[in-house]
């Protein structure tokens, strides 16, 4: 097999050095936390900027909320600035250990390793302040630690500065700073009235519900009393909860703190499909390939932004999107770590891979085997060492639910765990041509197309076309789906286009960028959502109720339990009677809207102890554990059913029917077949098996 040989480059290779680099180190570092301190002083000094843009939620029902000329200054000035400075001073304790561990040779090789170490230093550091004092660590707590850890990095990065040469990025390549903070910028700026004002879907209110967990312990898995809250996240689904809770403690329980980590994940994933697309080779991007590269992940950005969804009204950035793209941002770190032969570096984003979804292992597994088949030099003993690491953490992931049994601490959710899996492949189809749109169209065409221009490829590549294409056929057939199963093979083409494009002649390289700015503009065109207006209906609805036992604000998982009561009149997503006959919606999001609905809101339904008499005008519908649901107004909740907010609101391409997302429905006729019905007719009966591992839908 001719694959095209790869050439590695030393773990430590430094750049080229110019006057920047040639000044004293104590100057650069000193320069570096000036500008980081100056970057930062927006987010501490106008926090409250986020809360009060965020209050402004009326204004998603006024007929374009994506350009209110009377907030201008508040919507399209501060808030993005607070917002932009948020994440600088969350990253500047990881930036500054990220240089001290010589990982600054280059500007998104540093901005990978930062959030990485950040995720760690920042979520530990807070973990270890809360339980030691015995509060919650947030607002200027929060603040005031975030900038001792900044104080304490800056003092290491100091110390080794003034011991050994550190790599730092050469002056041109901190060009690269300039789309990595203003690609986010812009997308939160086209999709703000989505980040501030959108109502939580059921997957937006278990990710900030998860978030607030962290705000009193130090995991966020949930107590079993939470009922079906516990079943997420799980040790390979964990990582997402830990930024969002950054903002979480910054900015308030809102809607928009369980979003912004999605800047954070979607600039990593910018940054990792650069850093792998240079990685093992002497090819540094232009400022023009840079911006290419956002150009191809905007039709992802659409896709997981308003398709990528369980419920019918809305998808929800907070999750999966912000999740989704955290996972391919490590994978793509770890990938290019290990091209490298940074072995150190790979096992520290590895390990954030597997913890961030189930199918890191998946892109892993494909990975390891597809380097060792293509790159050249051949190298088995890195890519062994490699696959004994990644086996190693695996283990000690099994090993982690018995620990905390021990301990006495909630255990991880099994949602993704065992057999569970096996759901998965309840049903199966063969011919559903979307599911190969979505990766042709998630990546701006042109990439799509660059995984069939094998002969260009190098061992890189072709290791990556490979993984691609093993990860596309699993999901492939699977009958039940969603959109966001597919997001990493709907980024990692990309990666294959920018290194086939540096290898090509410079006029063909041009007419290449040229084609992928065009097509990229085509693939957003055919991403762009069906209905772009931000769901609101499940704020109205929860300000409508009341829960007189309380315990939200303290965190009792009873209250989501409680919770449950309201399906007796709002039936959950996955109800074949939604959105067509009824509105409704998962009980966690009208929990949330209950306990922050404005004082004076009309209530309707009320949730107290079963002991206690109803009200007068009140009638009993339901009671368990305890708990019992009254309603005030049948005509009030006869117009509150009859709700019939936009349904599908992301592009045709990645709308799917129903029945492809829940079991609940009926299936799309002839497209999917049931594997239970199929072993069946074989005489082999898994109905018991099938029973035991059914869930409406898996995420």
């Amino acid at each position: 097999m001719n694959a095209i040989r790869t050439p590695i480059l030393l773990p430590e290779e430094a750049p080229l050095v110019d006057a920047a680099a040639a000044s004293p180190a104590s100057l650069r570092v000193a320069l570096l936390v000036a500008v980081l301190t100056l970057a930062s002083v927006p987010a501490i000094v106008f926090r409250d900027v986020v809360p009060r843009a965020a209050t402004l939620y009326g204004l998603a029902s006024w007929p374009n909320p994506y350009f209110v000329p009377e907030h201008a200054a508040l919507l399209y000035g501060a808030t993005p600035l607070v917002v932009l400075s948020s994440c600088v001073l969350l990253l500047a304790p990881g930036l500054l250990l990220a240089l001290a561990a010589g990982a600054g040779a280059r500007v998104e090789r540093w901005f990978l390793a930062a959030l990485a170490i950040s995720l760690v230093v920042v979520s530990a550091v807070t973990a270890i302040t809360q339980a030691l004092v015995g509060l919650r660590v947030q607002e200027g707590t929060f603040l005031a630690l975030v900038a001792g850890c900044s104080v304490a990095a800056a003092g290491v990065l100091a110390l080794v500065a003034s011991r050994r040469t550190l790599p730092w990025p050469a002056r041109r390549d901190f060009l690269a700073l300039l789309p990595l903070a203003l690609g986010p910028l812009a997308i939160f700026l086209a999709l703000e009235p989505k980040f501030l004002w959108e109502a939580f879907n059921g997957d937006g209110a278990h990710a900030l519900e998860t978030a607030r967990l962290l705000l009193r312990q130090s995991l966020p898995f949930w107590d079993r009393a939470a009922s079906n809250l516990a079943s997420f996240p799980g040790l390979t689904s964990m990582t997402f909860a830990y930024p969002a809770s950054w903002f979480v403690r910054l900015f308030g329980q809102l809607e928009v703190a369980a979003r912004l980590p999605f800047l954070l994940a979607i600039a990593a994933v910018w940054a990792g499909v650069i850093e792998l697309a240079r990685a093992g080779r002497d090819w540094k991007p232009d400022q023009a390939t840079r911006w290419l590269v956002w150009a191809g992940l905007l039709p992802f950005v659409l896709a997981v932004a308003y398709a990528a969804t369980y419920s019918p009204y809305s998808a929800d950035i907070a999750m999966p999107a912000a999740q989704d793209a955290l996972l391919i941002a490590m994978f793509l770190a770890g990938a290019a770590a290990l091209v490298e032969g940074r072995m150190g570096w790979f096992a520290a984003f590895a390990a954030l891979t597997l913890l961030s979804l189930p199918n890191g292992l998946m892109l892993l597994a494909l990975f390891l085997p597809a380097t060792a088949v293509f790159l050249r030099p051949r190298n088995g003993r890195r890519v062994l060492l490699a696959a004994g690491m990644v086996a190693a953490m695996v283990l000690a992931l099994a090993l982690v639910p018995r620990l905390l049994g021990l301990l006495g601490l909630p255990q991880p959710g099994r949602e993704y765990a065992g057999l569970s899996l096996l759901r998965y492949f309840a049903y199966l189809q063969w011919a559903d041509w979307h599911r190969v749109a979505w990766i042709a169209v998630g990546c701006g065409i042109v990439p799509f197309l660059a995984l069939f221009a094998w002969k260009l490829q190098d061992g890189v590549a072709r290791a990556l076309t490979a993984t691609i294409a093993a990860y596309f056929l699993f999901f492939y057939f699977q009958g039940l789906t969603v959109v966001h199963h597919f997001s990493p093979a709907m980024v990692l083409p990309l990666v294959v286009c920018w290194r086939v494009a540096a290898t090509l002649p410079a006029l063909k390289r041009r007419r290449l960028m040229a084609g992928a700015a065009f097509a990229a503009v085509a693939a957003t065109a055919l991403a762009w959502p069906s209905d772009v207006r931000p769901y609101t209906a499940a704020r109205d609805v929860g300000a409508t109720i009341v829960d007189r036992v309380g315990g939200y604000q303290r965190g009792d998982p009873l209250a989501f339990q409680r919770g449950l009561l309201l399906r007796n009149v709002f039936p959950p997503d996955w109800d074949a009677r939604m959105p067509g006959t009824t509105y409704g919606g998962p009980s966690v999001v009208f929990t949330y809207y209950a306990a922050h609905a404005e004082p004076g809101s009309t209530a309707n339904y009320l949730i107290e102890p079963d002991t206690a008499l109803p009200p007068l005008g009140w009638r009993r519908i339901a009671s368990a554990d305890g708990a019992a649901l009254e309603v005030r107004s049948d005509a009030v909740m006869a117009a509150q059913l009859a709700l019939r907010p936009a349904v599908d609101r992301g592009s045709p391409l990645f709308t799917l029917p129903r029945g492809m997302i829940f079991s609940s429905f009926p299936l799309p006729g002839g497209r999917i077949a049931s594997t239970i019905d199929v072993l069946g007719r074989l005489g082999i009966d898994v109905r018991p098996l099938a029973k035991r591992l059914a869930r409406p839908a898996a995420r």
